[in-house]
């Protein structure tokens, strides 16, 4: 299929804590005849200074873009947490938070908060490797807790879309799938999916895509996969059983957004009776898929069929 793995960065700064990492060394090799600087310190300023391109740009979006291209790969420092929001401004589910990069996406969508919450310190794209003890730390979490607990590796990157530069899925995937009670959240605008379809999962891994119509994808989420490229990404993967759902992203046009679910009801069959419990512990009853764009897509029965009732998607 046709993947996203042409990308690389113009630029990589590496903490020279990790120049022999096993996972810096894979970055590099896949990242051939890209300028390389090593510094001694982790601080924000020290590696804008270390980067010819952001620190040559004047003003603050000019920053932001040039951040885009440039990747600091990190010591695997405060890399699982929990994330809540400790006081009553806001209502905000808890959950785990697996950092394996941050900031950590190359598109350029309008409405990305992430390009917005680094825009001053943090411009660039941190990569975190030191797998093994990432793996400790994640562990470490599991044990902790009676209950099964998800991970989500989304949270602050999209969670695929440098995996053929890092190749840190083809090492986390395999590990929650013999983790026990750990589960990984992968949420994601990408196609990159080829690098992980053979990999055990054990309906341990969760990939949820972003969708947005394609006249507002085109438009807003410059530099990422088309829509019918995450749609040939997402059935891909079901057919491999690799558990995901498809999550609708702002679209204020009804007649946009309707002719988006039709696209994914012709093209995903869900289960007969897809209920609410269902629907949000998806690794327990995964998608199955259809023939990607099929002229005579199979007939839908349950909770697929409220898209043709449900006044929600309009009447046209």
């Amino acid at each position: 299929m046709n993947s996203s793995t042409s990308w690389r960065p113009s630029e990589i700064i590496i903490h020279s804590q990790v120049k022999d990492d096993p996972a810096t060394i894979f970055f590099l090799q896949q990242s051939p005849n890209v300028p390389v600087k090593f510094i001694d310190s982790g601080l924000s300023k020290h590696i804008r200074e270390a980067s010819k391109l952001i620190s040559s740009c004047s003003g603050l979006l000019n920053k932001i873009m040039a951040g885009k291209s440039v990747v600091y790969i990190a010591p695997a420092e405060d890399v699982v947490d929990q994330f809540t929001m400790p006081d009553g401004r806001m209502l905000c589910p808890h959950f785990d938070r697996l950092k394996l990069a941050s900031n950590g996406c190359f598109y350029r969508c309008d409405w990305c908060y992430l390009k917005l919450t680094y825009r001053v310190s943090q411009p660039y794209i941190t990569i975190r490797v030191q797998h093994d003890e990432i793996k400790r730390r994640i562990q470490n979490r599991i044990s902790e807790s009676a209950l099964p607990i998800m991970f989500n590796s989304g949270e602050l990157a999209d969670a695929l879309s440098l995996k053929h530069l890092t190749g840190a899925m083809r090492a986390f995937i395999p590990f929650f799938g013999q983790s026990g009670n750990g589960y990984l959240f992968l949420l994601t605008k990408s196609d990159n999916v080829d690098c992980i379809l053979d990999l055990p999962h054990n309906g341990h891994s969760i990939v949820t895509w972003s969708m947005n119509n394609e006249d507002v994808s085109r438009k807003y989420e410059i530099g990422a996969p088309s829509f019918e490229r995450r749609l040939e990404a997402a059935i891909t993967s079901l057919s491999s059983r690799i558990s995901g759902e498809v999550a609708e992203a702002l679209d204020n046009s009804r007649r946009l957004r309707y002719r988006m679910f039709r696209s994914l009801r012709d093209n995903l069959v869900w289960p007969p009776a897809l209920s609410g419990e269902e629907f949000h512990q998806p690794w327990q009853q995964p998608l199955s898929y259809a023939t990607p764009f099929a002229k005579h897509p199979p007939k839908h029965s349950g909770a697929l069929a409220a898209f043709e009732r449900d006044d929600r998607f309009g009447r046209f």
